[in-house]
């Protein structure tokens, strides 16, 4: 059981991680992570459809 409650201590962190910077890009950008995906994916090709860029990021 040490090896899943190790496992689950490491999810945890990298979970917090996450949470920390997408709140610090939320605060400096005024973008959540999602978003900021999406605007890239639009800056990057001209004229794309809704369709394609969820395709590309894979939603």
């Amino acid at each position: 059981m040490q090896k899943y409650d190790e496992l689950l201590v490491s999810l945890r962190k990298v979970i917090r991680a996450i949470d920390l910077h997408s709140k610090q890009l939320n605060k400096t950008a005024g973008l959540t992570g999602p978003q900021l995906l999406i605007m890239q994916e639009v800056s990057q090709t001209d004229g794309i459809t809704a369709s394609r860029i969820a395709q590309n990021v894979n939603l």
